[in-house]
């Protein structure tokens, strides 16, 4: 496996080292810094065990979020800054968070304190006004194996309290690195000039890239990618990383069209206030859909190759009627999100193609929703989930999007109930009987998630309670 030669600041440390692109940051950070503070846990990116704060140069200031290092290649550590648990206390002195865990007795065996540290810590400097809410948002992706959950609460919502009178408090080296990090990044070092992992700047550095690699992994988050790799051992042989080209990082409105660019994350989206105005459904969906740190690194885009069946953005998209925009080197093309997937896993992007940019009308008029079941409500994959957009006039149905994940191969619309609505009155036996008529049309799989009895039954539900939500008086 190649090396790569990367520079990066771990805490207070400068690191300048050469090793293997396939290394995880959580590898790194254990093996060869010796900081074993920050915990392997699953490697999925579930238990939170190995929370670290990364920074990043923002507009003349570092911004730091929370990632789960077991999911991050060591080569997106370039040019950034890393904390760990060991570097935001000074010398014997806590910091006023890992003060607030041990006086409020937050911790019991230890092993996921420090991940639950790192998140707060990333949660309250990156927030002017934190709140109770935003903690609990901010830990949803972190476990305790001990149920110690009452302490870390309090523990919480001290840390809360004492940075809502005062700035955050950061260790006294942070006041160098912004301008030690502008060094490196005026060196303007690739990682890796044999370009195996190659992390390119624009995207026409990235399409000429893969028009000539087009065996090259495809890599933003990484989310999904990691998780292979870390569980099978997978070994990636070209990685092409889009996660610096900034062109693609954005989310816009025109008219009644919003637009989310291919390098745009899950946070970035629940996070924008017009989207919560304007298209509140999506919103909804990210709010059940992982966690905080892999919110922070994965993208809608990424979320929409990946062509999971029960992918929770691709439902609501389906709905929406979205458009994919696709790039290459040579060409582009535009085609509707429902003739994207193949089949399980497949999608109409070719090997030297990206996902440039998602494209979701928003036509006045249309109601929306979301439904998702899961064994748990948040942080958890879906066993089946589906979204509707609705538009009634004088009562009456003039059109109806169904769409399903999670019973088929690919996320569906479901035509047969769409038909049996469009055009009829408003009333509760009409959507009883097409709640009927969309469980009858679906051929679901049985497997460690939900029987395809139990699926079928959530397809039926799932559309009354669409309704019931959108016209209470109704049904």
């Amino acid at each position: 496996m190649p090396d790569i030669h990367i520079k990066f600041f771990l805490n207070d440390r400068l690191m300048d080292t050469r090793i293997p692109f396939n290394t995880t940051a959580l590898e790194f950070i254990r093996n060869r810094a010796g900081l074993t503070g920050t915990k392997l846990g699953c490697g999925e990116g579930d238990c939170g065990t190995c929370t670290i704060a990364l920074g990043k140069p923002v507009n003349g200031d570092i911004r730091y979020k929370a990632v789960n290092s077991c999911l991050i290649p060591v080569a997106k550590l370039h040019h950034k800054h890393v904390v760990t648990i060991e570097g935001i206390s000074e010398g014997n002195q806590l910091h006023p968070i890992q003060t607030a865990i041990l006086e409020e007795h937050a911790t019991q065996c230890g092993f996921c304190t420090p991940g639950i540290t790192m998140s707060l810590f990333a949660y309250l400097a990156g927030n002017k006004n934190p709140d109770d809410k935003g903690v609990r948002l901010a830990l949803e992706g972190n476990l305790c194996r001990c149920t110690g959950y009452l302490p870390i609460k309090k523990a919480s919502e001290r840390s809360v309290e004492y940075f809502a009178s005062r700035s955050f408090a950061f260790p006294s080296y942070f006041k160098d690195v912004q301008a030690r990090l502008n060094q490196l990044i005026k060196e303007n070092q690739p990682v890796d000039e044999n370009k195996h992992y190659f992390i390119p700047k624009t995207e026409k550095e990235l399409l000429d890239y893969l028009d000539k690699n087009p065996d090259s992994v495809k890599i933003a988050g990484g989310t999904d990618l990691m998780v292979i790799r870390n569980l099978r051992d997978t070994v990636y042989p070209k990685m092409a990383d889009i996660s610096e080209i900034d062109e693609l990082q954005y989310v816009r409105f025109d008219n009644e069209t919003l637009y989310i660019g291919a390098n745009a994350t899950l946070s970035d989206v629940l996070e924008n206030d017009e989207i919560g105005k304007r298209f509140r459904v999506l919103t909804e969906a990210l709010e059940l859909m992982a966690s905080k740190q892999i919110r922070n690194i994965a993208t809608v885009s990424g979320n929409i190759a990946n062509a999971s069946p029960i992918a929770d953005t691709a439902t609501v998209l389906l709905a929406s009627e979205a458009k994919i925009h696709l790039a290459s080197a040579r060409n582009r093309r535009t085609i509707p999100l429902n003739d994207f997937y193949i089949s399980y896993k497949k999608t109409e992007l070719k090997p030297e193609e990206i996902i440039e940019k998602i494209e979701i009308p928003i036509p006045e008029g249309y109601l929306f929703s979301f439904e998702k079941s899961s064994k748990r409500k948040a942080v958890d994959i879906s066993t089946v989930n589906s979204a509707v957009a609705v538009l009634v006039k004088n009562n009456i149905l003039e059109d109806i999007r169904i769409a399903y994940g999670g019973i088929a191969p690919v996320p569906i619309r479901i035509k047969e109930a769409e038909r049996f609505l469009k055009g009829k009155a408003l009333k509760e036996d009409v959507i009883l009987k097409a709640a009927s008529t969309a469980m009858e049309n679906v051929k679901p799989i049985t497997d460690m998630r939900g029987s395809e009895e139990y699926r079928k039954l959530l397809v039926k539900n799932h559309l009354i309670k669409h309704f019931h939500k959108l016209f209470p008086e109704i049904i």
